[in-house]
């Protein structure tokens, strides 16, 4: 099941931006609490209701609330991290919290976000070594700003990968156009989408601790985290009838 922010996969359930969905909000009406507080609420719920529950994400400063919950939580750490020891000391205190070191991280975003940080360190470090070894496929990408903006809203500019085109020059000559699409060389060459995942044997450890959840309480089928829920909303209060 995904949950939190969207990441471009849609499971069935799915818990993607629910702080957004129209059940979830109907919910809250009247109640005066924080959006944050309420998904912490959420997890709670089925922390203590279903038992059999576990987290993968990469370390963020949320994941790790989920983790003094007492749900199980694996979080997912580029190698040569910086901060690495401040997290590894909860490691064997915390119940269920655990690590796993990759070489980098998955995503385009995550990795030119990665990409950049390593390379502040202007010195050749072990950081800035390791990531421009594994973060080459890279090159000429940069991490730009989409405009989004919905019916009478404002435009807001969110981060958004971008490719630096090759021919981009203020004083450059228009190029004459091609006969076909495919035939515009100046194009940058493809990137194949395996440089973006975790490698086959970092993707098998996960799915084999994932494989460890214990079966949840109520569970319908031996599907990990499959259980009869529903979302139910508040009723709706009484008019007050004229005359009494």
């Amino acid at each position: 099941m995904a949950a939190g922010d969207k990441i471009g996969l849609r499971t069935q359930p799915t818990l993607a931006e629910f702080w957004k969905d129209s059940d979830w909000t109907g919910i809250w009406t009247d109640v005066k609490i924080d959006p944050r507080s309420a998904q912490l609420g959420l997890w709670c719920l089925l922390a203590e209701e279903h038992g059999g529950l576990s987290i993968i994400g990469m370390r963020s400063g949320m994941i790790e609330v989920p983790a003094l919950l007492g749900i199980r939580t694996l979080y997912l750490e580029e190698k040569h991290n910086q901060q690495a020891e401040r997290m590894a000391k909860w490691i064997g205190k915390v119940p269920g919290f655990e690590r796993q070191v990759v070489e980098r991280p998955a995503g385009i975003k995550q990795q030119l976000y990665w990409r950049d940080e390593s390379a502040k360190h202007y010195q050749p470090t072990t950081v800035s070594n390791h990531a421009a070894l594994n973060g080459a496929h890279l090159t000429g990408m940069e991490l730009g700003f989409a405009p989004v903006t919905g019916v009478g809203n404002p435009i807001v500019l969110r981060p958004a990968p971008v490719l630096r085109p090759p021919s981009r020059r203020r004083k450059a000559p228009p190029s004459p156009f091609h006969p076909t699409f495919m035939a515009n060389t100046a194009l940058p060459p493809p990137i194949d989408a395996a440089n973006f995942q975790l490698a086959k044997t970092e993707f098998d450890k996960v799915v084999t601790w994932a494989k460890a959840t214990p079966t949840p309480i109520g569970a319908t089928t031996n599907v990990h985290g499959s259980v009869l829920g529903t979302v139910t909303r508040r009723p709706e209060p009484t008019p007050p009838t004229e005359g009494l």
